[in-house]
């Protein structure tokens, strides 16, 4: 997880220039038989829990682009 790339696309036609309509995750690929690692291993866990508890606190449902204040 460490070394994956983000990219983020936002709606440069509409009203909201900062709106954001999607986003994606690139890992680089590695052999098909190449085992997991550790810290790969523990990264994959920390970022399910993460998730777990942001939907716990923030509710379920999508990517929550709104402005809480």
């Amino acid at each position: 997880m460490r070394n994956g790339l983000f990219y983020v696309a936002k709606d440069s036609n509409g009203a909201d220039k900062d709106q954001v309509v999607g986003v994606a995750m690139w890992m680089p690929p590695r052999p098909a038989g190449q085992k997991e690692g550790w810290s790969e291993w523990f990264d994959n866990w920390r970022l399910y829990f993460q998730q777990v508890s942001m939907n716990l606190w923030y509710g379920r449902g999508g990517l929550s682009v709104k402005v809480c204040g």
